[in-house]
Formats: C-alpha cells, sequence, structure tokens
C-alpha cells in the first residue's frame, strides 16, 4: 500500500451538516494571508466561513480574521482532509517544547481516544510519552483491524520503556505492515513497512530510514 500525499497550503469544504458554512483548516501560519483571501471570497458567495488549525491559533493572526470569519471549534477527523490516510490515536502533549503549539492548542495532559480509526499514518504528538497500556490498546487496533502502519509520524520523548512480552526470545509486538518493538534497555521502536524506524532509549532517541 502506498501512503497517500498529503495536500498543501489550505484545505476548504462545505461543512456536511451546514451547507451555508464553508470550512478552511489551516496548517501553517504563512497561509494566512492566503486563507484570508479565501475567507472573503466565500463571503461573498453568501457562505459563513469557519477557519480553523494550528496555522491560525495564534492571537496576531486571528486578528487578522475579525468580521470575515469563525474561529476555532472541533470538527471530527480534519487530519483526513489533509490526507486521507492519516488518524490520531492521542492529542495534546506533556512535554511542553518552547517552539510547540501542541501544548497550548491541545493540553498539556493526553487525550486518548480509545474508538480511533487505524490507518496507515499514524499522527500522534508523542506517541512513547503515552501511557504503556494505551500504546499496546493502538497495537491491538492495528492488529484487529489488519490496517498496515506505514508510519508513525510522531514526536517522541526519551523516555525508559520496559518489555512486558516476548516472542522468540526478542520482545515484540508486531502490528500489520510494520512493528512496535520493545527492546529490554534500549525502549520501545516504533517503525513502518516504508523502510523508517524511530528508537527511542535510555541513552537518546533516533531516526533511521
Amino acid at each position: 500500500m502506498k501512503k497517500a500525499r498529503w495536500r498543501k497550503g489550505i484545505v476548504e469544504w462545505e461543512d456536511l451538516d451546514d451547507p451555508e458554512v464553508m470550512n478552511l483548516s489551516v496548517v501553517f501560519s504563512w497561509d494566512a494571508p492566503a486563507a484570508y483571501s479565501r475567507a472573503v471570497w466565500w463571503r461573498e458567495f453568501g457562505y459563513r466561513v469557519r477557519v480553523g488549525g494550528p496555522g491560525v491559533f495564534t492571537p496576531k493572526v486571528r486578528r487578522m480574521f475579525d468580521g470575515v470569519a469563525e474561529l476555532g471549534g472541533e470538527i471530527p477527523d480534519t487530519v483526513t482532509r489533509h490526507n486521507g490516510n492519516a488518524t490520531f490515536a492521542s492529542r495534546g502533549c506533556d512535554v511542553g517544547c518552547w517552539f510547540c503549539v501542541v501544548p497550548a492548542m491541545e493540553g498539556r495532559t493526553f487525550t486518548l481516544i480509545e474508538d480511533f480509526t487505524p490507518r496507515p499514518i499514524l499522527c500522534d504528538n508523542n506517541l512513547s510519552a503515552l501511557p504503556e497500556d494505551f500504546q499496546d490498546h493502538i497495537v491491538k487496533r492495528y492488529q484487529q483491524t489488519g490496517t498496515p502502519l506505514l508510519d508513525a509520524n510522531s514526536g517522541l520523548s526519551q523516555r525508559p520503556s520496559t518489555a512486558r512480552c516476548c516472542a522468540g526470545g526478542r520482545p515484540s509486538t508486531e502490528v500489520p505492515g510494520g512493528s512496535l518493538t520493545t527492546k529490554p534497555r534500549k525502549g520501545r521502536t516504533w517503525s513502518g513497512s516504508a523502510g523508517c524506524s524511530r528508537t527511542i532509549d535510555r541513552g537518546g532517541s533516533g531516526s533511521t530510514c
């Protein structure tokens, strides 16, 4: 299975519940001026415009849309508008890196999405920081649905992890098309069949492709 391409720039769609509403999702702040122009354009056609996403989160950018569009609100699974193969099993992050908007947008505690839909691209903000039982839950969801995990597209904390399951002498939990591997004193590796892996161990973290 090939990974679907990420759509570039602004993503916009007519609201499914209210055909008079046009939704705009903006990932990067450099697209905010273009989103503003699109919002003005849609308003001229009589639409009520809603704009959201990390690209319009800061107060400076939000002021740009005063009187033009409604800001914020939640629309479930918006990530699929950007890539149909993408999903989230959790939101938020407890780390608080100075450059990251996630804690301010989604919270410093994790929101765990028990009934998330497994898809080939897993976009959680910090997989390795999730409770280990929920990491196991994610793996089981992929196993149960037979969904290949092609990319664990995530930030990863440098945290120790302990092995709790073994297969042939090597602790491992396999998922279709990829694996979540737990190694004693080495941590846990999220990897995908695309040839990339991300490993967290006691000495640091890294990616190989």
